[in-house]
């Protein structure tokens, strides 16, 4: 798939209510924050 990489989570931390800070370990630096799927 075009524009992805691998990644794997080093560390996460609660970011808000229902989210997630992620510090992972990829080729280059990303930065990214987990957000889950609301449901009607």
């Amino acid at each position: 798939m075009e524009g992805w990489q691998r990644a794997f989570v080093l560390h996460s931390r609660p970011w808000s209510e229902t989210s997630l800070m992620l510090d992972v370990f990829t080729e280059n630096r990303v930065a990214c924050v987990w957000l889950p799927r609301r449901t009607l």
